[in-house]
């Protein structure tokens, strides 16, 4: 699956980022052979696997992982906001799957800023926190993730 996306963050650094900024960006379309292939390979459940095994399922058919979708997801965010480089993160929190994604499904990202503030530990550091969506073309949140990241501030690299 192709996934297209502009670089949406002209940012370059922690203050670049501003409580309240959204932005969209990405467009994957999700294909049946990929879901069966990611599935397969990482989340063998009926309903990823294959579409007469899936039809056996509360689902009817074949849906992707959400395993899958967070990978989407983690593509569109590194080509979207490739202009600023991370310096890594602790983690990802409230990973929902809200709504299951089927073959054909055209989706995008949302990103919104939550919070920034300093890092005490490395003053070096900013840290982030962005509430990311993975939306599909009829405006249904498929995928919802709560994230940190740290970002170089200005003039205090290295």
């Amino acid at each position: 699956m192709p996934i297209e996306t502009t670089v949406v963050m002209p940012h370059t650094h922690f203050e670049d980022f501003e409580v309240g900024q959204e932005m969209e960006y990405g467009r994957a379309t999700v294909t049946a052979e990929e879901i069966v292939r990611f599935g397969r390979e990482f989340d063998p459940e009926p309903f990823h696997i294959g579409e007469e095994e899936a039809k056996k399922t509360m689902f009817g058919g074949l849906i992707a992982s959400g395993i899958h979708m967070a990978a989407i997801l983690r593509r569109m965010q590194a080509d979207g906001f490739a202009n600023v480089p991370s310096q890594g993160s602790p983690g990802w929190d409230e990973l929902h799957f809200l709504a299951p994604t089927r073959p054909g499904d055209v989706l995008h990202a949302r990103t919104s800023i939550l919070e920034t503030r300093v890092s005490r530990s490395r003053p070096t550091l900013g840290i982030v926190k962005m509430r990311h969506l993975v939306i599909d073309a009829k405006g249904e949140v498929k995928t919802s993730v709560l994230t940190t990241a740290f970002y170089d501030r200005r003039g205090a690299e290295g």
